[in-house]
């Protein structure tokens, strides 16, 4: 299941979507997800959790001094 909320001269922006994981645990984000925040092939990216939820973001060379 994939949602899109109408932005501004009928172009839709994806905002959430519904994806199973494979048998080890991976899942595939969505091309639109990944042309938005800049996460290309070998992007490295930070997943963490907070409060029950999962959280990944794009790294960039100034969050590797926080590592």
């Amino acid at each position: 299941m994939v949602e899109y909320v109408k932005k501004g001269r009928g172009v839709a922006e994806m905002t959430q979507f519904v994806r199973r994981l494979d048998n080890m645990g991976r899942i595939v984000l969505p091309a639109e997800y990944r042309k938005d925040t800049g996460i290309t092939d070998l992007s490295e990216v930070r997943i963490t959790e907070k409060d029950g939820k999962i959280i990944i973001d794009k790294l960039k060379r100034s969050d590797f001094a926080e590592i």
